[in-house]
């Protein structure tokens, strides 16, 4: 979290207007399904061998063409095979941009450990009774695991599948489950948008 004043909560949560930059287009559909009407931009650039200072370039340039009319701006992509932690990537993100000049703005940094589809998949119990599929032998993990635990039932497209099927899982499962999927859930709720991870 970057430029959060703490003393100031009731004002931001008053004030609040937010708006998100994502790693992909099934984030960012997530996204304009549950906060229609808000600026919802892709970042544009992540994988295992992107530099944090690249990410941080893409970021500096649409935070600045949001033109300070949003309050608080979320930021969301994955830590990929990474080697640091989630919180430790959110953290060196949040850091590199205060020193771009953001300290004094209200950017929340959160990082998916280690794909969005990880996050999806703490509530595989959810899904399975979602798709009418038996629970899997073995934990699944990312992306590739999510297709394999629908397969033969449907075929995995993020943008259309991925969608259906955050939207079905139990956010309280994921918070529980997930520390870095807990920090994005509080801070919406901290700002009373709980909304944008829960779709209530």
């Amino acid at each position: 979290v970057l430029g959060w004043d703490h003393t100031t909560r009731l004002e931001h949560w008053q004030m609040a207007n937010p708006a998100f930059l994502v790693e992909g287009q099934m984030e960012q559909r997530i996204l304009q399904r549950l906060c229609p009407g808000q600026p919802i931009r892709l970042i544009g650039v992540n994988g295992d061998h992107v530099k944090l200072e690249a990410i941080c370039d893409r970021l500096e340039t649409q935070i600045r063409l949001l033109g300070n009319r949003n309050h608080p701006i979320f930021v969301v992509f994955d830590r990929e095979k990474r080697e640091a932690s989630a919180l430790e990537i959110s953290e060196l993100v949040a850091d590199i941009l205060r020193h771009r000049g953001f300290a004094g703005d209200d950017i929340r940094v959160f990082v998916a450990d280690r794909e969005i589809e990880d996050w999806m998949l703490i509530d595989a119990e959810g899904i399975c009774q979602h798709f009418n599929i038996p629970y899997p032998k073995i934990p699944l993990k990312g992306k590739g695991g999510l297709a394999k635990l629908i397969e033969g039932h449907i075929r995995y497209h993020e943008t259309s599948v991925g969608v259906e099927i955050f939207s079905i899982v139990s956010k309280e499962k994921l918070r529980d489950g997930c520390t870095s999927f807990r920090a994005l859930y509080e801070s919406a709720a901290e700002i009373g948008r709980a909304g944008i991870v829960t779709g209530k």
